[in-house]
């Protein structure tokens, strides 16, 4: 069992993580292909990937605004997560955001997404 927001690992019959009180996913691979981090009624799914830092912000706002609960995973070693390797030192860095909203609230976000990018 994997924590999707830090990435500790579990062993099996943990539920939660520990630092983050995040419900654990059987592998970081199935919560990136767009499988369901949570399940159940509070099933949060990927929404949205940005490398536009202007664009998170807003999007996120709005959000919060909807009052739509969401999560972020950011940074520049999310390319590890597809088999990518860091950029090498001089090269710009690789940053991106991923977006994940309850799968109940995907029409409302992509609403606001849609309005942001008009």
């Amino acid at each position: 069992m994997i924590c999707p927001s830090c990435g500790a690992e579990y062993r099996e019959g943990f539920t939660r993580c520990h630092d983050c009180d995040v419900p654990l996913v059987a592998s970081l691979e199935a919560a990136a292909a767009g499988e369901p981090v949570f399940s159940g009624e509070d099933a949060l799914v990927p929404f949205h990937v940005t490398r536009h830092p202007e664009l998170l912000g807003a999007l996120l706002e709005r959000l919060e605004d909807e009052r739509i609960p969401y999560a972020i995973h950011a940074g520049t070693a999310l390319c590890m997560l597809e088999g990518e390797e860091l950029p090498s030192a001089g090269e710009p860095d690789f940053w991106e955001a991923r977006i994940l909203v309850l799968a109940s609230k995907v029409p409302q976000a992509a609403a606001l997404l849609r309005a942001l990018q008009a």
